[in-house]
């Protein structure tokens, strides 16, 4: 697959040469060795840091940084389909949203999201992703990001004069009790979400560069979990797979008479989860600490007016407190199973691993950058160098019979590798160890670790 995976550069370089047609090879030399800096570095992933660890200087790392509309999405795709992708693999989209808490107002994007880590809203950024997720290696590869930027109401032009200069408000017409005469019913097709719109913007970049590769079903979690997400999958020719509310409630379909006239009935019975018939019972499960019951059923939610559903209740029943709890996952596809339900949703948690990666340790988390432009290129290079790492590390296992070996491992290696090959350089410079050992040179060593030299 690889060669040279020991020699970090040459296999850096092997890997984004392969973006050349839309890269110059000035800027693919500088995105080699950041990726490289990147991988090496000890502190956090800043601009200053990747210029200390690479032969550019600090204004040169600046204007890569500053680059605009850079195809990341592509490099992406080139890197998965060319090592990645197998034969015989069921792929899956899967999409999140990550928060990274940021200080400061000057930011681009900056303004308060919720995060699951502080439970709260926090002055931060966020970020919608885009991945593909392997069932063979059950594990999520980074393929589009975009920043989610709130909406800001639009300020009243005498706000900013005097309260005497200010105009008086004009006083609004009461609007009469009912519905307006001639109204229509219009169903609303898309929502006024801003996750909605970047989701949107993200599959219509990815979905053409899929090319021959067949992807039949997005994941995403409970909150997408709606009738608009549902038919935005549709556009794109996927089936959602999601999960609903735990107070949802569900109706089986209409099987009596329908009337001669009017709309039809589709609204059935209610359905009573605590006494299911066994006749949907598609599996029970006895673990050390509860009883798992898969149920499988065709259901309509009227908060899902549009679209019957597929739906999976997993009733789990703790065998020592007796207490039952429940979980809805559903599908837009009605010929689906219950099994690949159960599994494609669970696969759908091996982005979070990418946000985890992306922030420990490709700098999402330590990014100085305020511009539209540096912000945006420094969150595609953390989940850029995530699809690097991951290729990386196959080869690294299997070149140093190391099954276990982790990000952190590779790069305690790479930054060992780095200063050997300096100290050999000084070494043959000098010829002589001893004259080395002797000499400030050890000094040029120490700059990859301190911070002030």
């Amino acid at each position: 697959m690889l060669q040279n995976a020991y020699n970090l550069m040459n296999t850096i370089k092997e890997i984004v040469y392969k973006l050349s047609k839309d890269l110059t090879s000035t800027k693919i030399q500088v995105l080699s060795q950041i990726c490289k800096s990147i991988f090496i570095a000890t502190g956090k992933i800043t601009m200053l840091e990747i210029s200390r660890t690479t032969q550019r200087t600090y204004r040169t790392i600046q204007r890569f940084f500053a680059l605009k509309n850079v195809a990341w999405s592509k490099f992406n795709m080139l890197l998965f389909k060319q090592y990645i992708e197998k034969e015989e693999d069921v792929l899956l989209l899967a999409a999140d949203e990550t928060v990274e808490k940021k200080a400061g107002k000057h930011t681009y994007g900056i303004a308060r999201f919720f995060s699951n880590i502080f439970k709260q809203t926090v002055p931060s950024v966020a970020f919608i992703v885009l991945s593909i997720i392997s069932f063979k290696s059950r594990k999520s590869y980074p393929i589009a990001v975009e920043q989610i930027i709130k909406k800001v109401k639009e300020q009243q032009e005498n706000d900013s004069l005097p309260e005497k200069f200010k105009e008086k408000k004009e006083k609004k017409e009461k609007k009469s009790i009912g519905r307006p005469k001639g109204s229509k019913n219009n169903k609303k097709k898309e929502s006024k979400d801003v996750q909605y719109e970047v989701l949107r913007n993200l599959l219509t970049i990815v979905c053409p560069l899929l090319g021959t590769t067949t992807i039949t079903y997005l994941l995403l979690d409970g909150y997408f979990a709606n009738q608009y997400y549902i038919g935005l999958a549709n556009q794109f020719k996927l089936n959602l797979i999601s999960k609903l509310r735990s107070t949802v409630s569900l109706y089986f379909p209409y099987t009596g008479e329908q009337k001669k006239r009017g709309k039809k009935r589709k609204y059935g019975e209610k359905i009573d989860v605590e006494h299911l018939s066994k006749n949907y019972l598609r599996k029970r499960e006895v673990k050390e600490d509860c009883v798992l019951e898969y149920y499988q059923l065709l259901a309509w939610n009227k908060n899902i007016t549009d679209f019957q559903l597929n739906v999976v209740i997993i009733r789990a029943i703790s065998k020592k407190t007796k207490k039952v709890g429940y979980c809805y996952l559903f599908t837009g596809d009605l010929n689906l199973s219950y099994d690949k339900i159960v599994e494609y949703y669970s696969l759908r948690f091996q982005i979070e691993f990418n946000f985890r990666d992306a922030k420990q340790y490709f700098g999402l988390a330590d990014f100085k950058n305020y511009k539209q432009a540096q912000v945006t290129n420094a969150a595609n290079i953390s989940f850029f160098m995530c699809n690097i790492a991951y290729i990386l590390a196959e080869e690294f296992k299997r070149y140093f019979k190391l099954q276990n070996a982790s990000i952190l491992d590779m790069k305690a290696y790479y930054r060992t590798e780095l200063i050997a090959n300096e100290t050999l350089k000084l070494k043959i410079e000098r010829q002589n160890p001893l004259q080395f050992l002797n000499t400030d040179d050890i000094f040029e060593l120490a700059k990859f670790q301190a911070v002030n030299f």
